[in-house]
């Protein structure tokens, strides 16, 4: 069903067309739950008018921030988020994916602790590479 892309992982033999809310429809109208929500990218739903407004608004400003520039988005975001941890942090990051987070944990608690080993899980998505799953750490089964 779809030999001109290479399979890196096995694929459902549906092919998505468009998506609202929690639904999702392949190119024959069939309409499936999506309880995957675009594996952790879509936890709100698709297509949701307020979301979309908010992210075109954006998109007319600038796209992409990188990790050397803020924007006044990105300064108000982290005082809303500060409002809801300890009063003890006073300030946070933001990451692109799960996995440079824990990329970035496990290089920070290596600094902290001055220690290098760490404990990981072995076959685990986010111990799958890099600092998680080099030889020197131990890992569990």
């Amino acid at each position: 069903m779809f030999n001109q892309i290479l399979q890196t992982h096995s694929f459902e033999p549906i092919l998505l067309e468009k998506a609202k809310g929690s639904w999702v429809w392949d190119v024959d109208g069939k309409k499936y739950l999506d309880c995957i929500s675009g594996t952790w990218c879509t936890n709100l739903g698709h297509n949701h008018p307020r979301i979309i407004q908010a992210m075109k608004n954006q998109m007319e400003k600038l796209i992409h921030r990188s990790m050397w520039f803020l924007t006044p988005v990105t300064i108000e975001a982290a005082e809303k988020v500060l409002k809801f941890v300890p009063k003890k942090y006073d300030a946070i990051t933001f990451l692109q994916s799960g996995s440079e987070v824990v990329e970035y944990a496990i290089s920070f608690a290596q600094n902290v602790t001055k220690r290098r080993k760490i404990l990981s899980l072995k076959d685990s998505y986010l111990g799958a590479f890099g600092l998680a799953k080099q030889s020197s750490y131990h890992s569990v089964n």
